[in-house]
């Protein structure tokens, strides 16, 4: 696998890069000759409690692009992350608007 560019060098940047979360697709017939690469999807949805303290939550829905009913969409977007071959980056994600 191939790093992506300026993934190996910290100048400029102090090594704060995200990258866009992706997975391979199993192509026609199974052949790897038309695998390809999606994106993995991610919406903000809010929920809120109509009563008189008003509570609710935001929370993230990964590989998804809507709310489920009675959840209201904030936005859609992109897993984004640290590169796989950066040591001590940890496993957070961030739902990012393109």
């Amino acid at each position: 696998d191939e790093e992506p560019e300026g993934a190996g060098s910290k100048e400029g940047h102090d090594g704060h890069l995200l990258y866009v979360v992706g997975y391979w697709t199993p192509g026609i017939g199974g052949d790897d000759a038309s695998l390809g690469k999606a994106e993995v999807s991610c919406v903000q949805c809010a929920t809120v409690d109509h009563s008189q303290t008003a509570t609710g939550a935001i929370y993230t829905r990964w590989g998804r692009q809507d709310c489920p009913e009675g959840a209201t969409k904030l936005y859609h977007g992109e897993a984004h992350g640290a590169h796989y071959q950066h040591a001590g980056s940890g496993a957070q994600l961030l739902c990012v608007d393109p």
